[in-house]
């Protein structure tokens, strides 16, 4: 678990294209298009609905608020790094 600062899909897309010099576009898709991709990347069949599942309860905005100031590093018991950071740091790794 990182950051204490909302991420869309368009700040992760920047970063990736930031960290591995390739374009990345953000593209909105459905629940139905999300499910067809995770199903058809070769996931096991359990995987299909938890992963849609998950979407489903982000684009419903159940994840939106951004809690206390405090929460996340409480639970953690350390101060969180910036999602962002995270994502360029994978990023370098893999590409």
């Amino acid at each position: 678990m990182v950051g204490e600062e909302a991420v869309g899909g368009a700040d992760v897309a920047a970063a990736l294209t930031r960290a591995s010099g390739k374009p990345v576009e953000y593209r909105p898709g459905t629940l139905a298009q999300a499910r067809a991709a995770v199903a058809a990347s070769g996931a096991e069949a359990f995987q299909v609905p938890m992963v849609a599942g998950t979407y489903s309860v982000i684009a419903h905005g159940f994840l939106a608020g951004p809690g206390k100031p405090g929460d996340l590093a409480a639970l953690l018991g350390r101060t969180p790094r910036p999602a962002l950071d995270v994502i360029a740091e994978g990023t370098d790794a893999a590409w």
